[in-house]
C-alpha cells in the first residue's frame, strides 16, 4: 500500500465493498465526479444481512424492502444505466499525477490546520498526555 500511496508501484485497482454503505473514499475533485473511482450499487443478500448483525427475521424483512424499492427504481428511466460502469484507464503519469495532487492537498490541509491553532487553544490532557498537540509534533 505504501508503494501504490507513493507512485512506485502503478497502475492498481483498490475495491471497497461494504454492504452497510458505510465505506467512504475521499474524491480529490469535489464537487466534480472522481474520475479515477467507480462506484457500483448491489441488492444486499441474506448472507450481507446476516453479517450486519441482523437477525434471520430481520434480514429476511430488509431483503424484501429492499427488492421493492429497487424494482420501483427500474421503473424510473433516469434511473436505468447506461450500460455496465467500465473501470476507467489511466497511464502511470496520470495515476502519479494524481497521487501527488492527493498527498499536496493533505499537507496543504495539515499546514492550515496548524496555522489556525493558536496559543489561546484549549490544553487537552488525561493521564499527562497532551491531546490538544498533533501527534507528529
Amino acid at each position: 500500500m505504501k508503494e501504490m500511496r507513493e507512485g512506485r508501484n502503478l497502475p492498481f485497482t483498490f475495491e471497497v465493498n461494504d454492504p452497510s454503505g458505510n465505506s467512504f473514499v475521499q474524491n480529490p475533485n469535489a464537487p466534480n465526479p472522481d474520475v479515477g473511482c467507480v462506484h457500483d450499487e448491489y441488492l444486499r443478500t441474506m448472507e450481507d444481512y446476516q453479517a450486519m448483525g441482523y437477525n434471520v427475521e430481520s434480514a429476511q424483512k430488509s431483503l424484501a424492502e429492499d427488492q421493492v424499492a429497487y424494482d420501483e427504481d427500474l421503473k424510473k428511466p433516469e434511473l436505468i444505466p447506461a450500460g455496465k460502469n467500465q473501470a476507467i484507464k489511466q497511464t502511470a503519469d496520470e495515476q502519479e499525477a494524481l497521487i501527488n495532487k492527493m498527498m499536496n492537498v493533505g499537507q496543504k490541509m495539515k499546514q492550515q490546520a496548524f496555522a489556525q491553532k493558536t496559543t489561546s487553544d484549549p490544553e487537552i490532557t488525561a493521564n499527562a498526555i497532551d491531546f490538544s498537540k498533533p501527534i507528529d509534533e
